[in-house]
């Protein structure tokens, strides 16, 4: 993953952007699958929505950990 997104500034991604990496990283195919489809963005905003601020804090620690 670190490899794919080199040229990111990783620092500034919100937690819905890492929501949508994580879910296409883990949909499968590895650093190929990290081309969002922006589709799919009102599904993805709605399940960010229904999420705690735990849920969210846990995103965003597995998305810190895939990245190192």
């Amino acid at each position: 993953m670190r490899k794919a997104l080199e040229k990111s500034d990783v620092s500034t991604f919100t937690t819905f952007e890492k929501f949508q990496i994580l879910e296409a990283y883990s949909a499968g195919g590895g650093a190929s699958a990290l081309q969002i489809e922006l589709a799919d963005d009102e599904e993805d905003y709605a399940l960010l929505n229904e999420m705690t601020d735990e849920e969210k804090q846990n995103l965003e620690e597995q998305f810190d950990r895939l990245y190192a």
